[in-house]
């Protein structure tokens, strides 16, 4: 039997550049490399939860755009369980901009959740069934707080 775990947070389309610095405004700084991946915090991990085997059901909001299909095609690889993805027409989906820097490894990252931005305590209500069903909760910091707030009351009531 494999544990059940509940997620809500983001997905975002990683840009990562590696340059040997940041610029400055205005100015241009060309990159040694470039890719393009699925993160954001909630995602990455209902994906690294259902490849370890749990059943992960993330609840998140996404936008009508490749960066979702990029998105819907990384759970569909893991196992994710996508039931309480909301993709809402005509908004995109979260994108962050990571500058890696080559020698020290260092990053900065800037991060748009987009979609995800308007995760509200409706979502949680509506998946409600996944989260006190779960065996654990996951929440971070990249969504509304009101939203983390009403899934964390949910959770702690009937966890």
């Amino acid at each position: 039997m494999s544990a059940r775990v509940a997620l809500l947070g983001i997905f975002a389309a990683d840009l990562t550049f590696h340059a040997p610095r940041l610029p400055k405004l205005g100015e241009t700084v060309l990159a040694e490399g470039f890719t393009l991946g699925a993160g954001g915090k909630g995602s990455n991990q209902a994906i690294a939860a259902a490849r370890a085997g749990a059943e992960a059901t993330l609840i998140t909001r996404v936008g009508d755009d490749a960066f979702a299909d990029l998105a819907f095609a990384e759970w569909a690889s893991a196992g994710v369980d996508t039931r309480f993805v909301t993709r809402a027409p005509g908004e995109a989906t979260g994108a962050a901009f990571i500058y890696v820097d080559p020698t020290s490894g260092q990053n900065a990252i800037v991060v748009n959740p987009a979609a995800a931005g308007a995760l509200s305590p409706e979502d949680v209500r509506r998946a409600h069934a996944a989260i006190e069903g779960a065996g654990a909760f996951v929440v971070q910091l990249e969504q509304p707080l009101e939203a983390a707030h009403a899934a964390l009351a949910l959770a702690r009531a009937t966890l």
